[in-house]
């Protein structure tokens, strides 16, 4: 049954007065958050200076065995020809692939020259087990699908997950 209205009339004032204390406890919050912002901003402002001139100095050319680094690598003599790829999940038990990146009926060895069946990542590092989770490196680039690379080294990162150090 429908409310009559001098029923809706009490149910609108309280509903008006929980409405009015919401948008006003958000335009407090607003305002303190917009204030904090600008004076994390304002307090900021002065390294960045600092940050543009270190980033000018980096873009310069860079030495191998100078002090700054290339901030692209690790090391100024880091290795950019290999890179780490995921082959896929391997049942050693069964010795067959349960899901596979490449064109493989085994694990592949040093020196074997492997198909990528779809696009792939390459990453600078080799993944480490974080939790349930990986915490995975930097993506240096792409192997397109039906790319030949070289296999350096193959490694099982957790379970039946294994990763294969490649050039090309």
């Amino acid at each position: 049954m429908p409310m009559t209205r001098y029923e809706a009339a009490p149910e609108l004032r309280r509903a008006l007065k929980y409405t009015g204390s919401f948008l006003l406890y958000t335009a407090l919050l607003y305002l303190l958050l917009a204030g904090g912002a600008h004076l994390l901003k304002k307090a900021g402002s002065a390294p960045a200076v600092a940050t543009a001139s270190a980033a000018a100095a980096v873009a310069a050319p860079v030495r191998p065995g100078s002090a700054v680094m290339d901030q692209r690598s690790e090391r100024p003599d880091a290795d950019t020809t290999s890179y780490w790829v995921y082959l896929g999940e391997f049942s050693g038990k069964k010795n067959r692939w349960i899901r596979k990146n490449f064109d493989l009926g085994a694990l592949p060895e040093k020196g074997q020259q492997i198909i990528s069946l779809t696009d792939l990542f390459k990453w600078n590092v080799l993944p480490c087990p974080a939790g349930e989770e990986l915490k995975l490196g930097v993506i240096m680039g792409l192997i397109p699908s039906s790319g030949t690379v070289e296999v350096v080294k193959v490694e099982k990162v957790r379970k039946e997950d294994y990763w294969a150090l490649v050039r090309q």
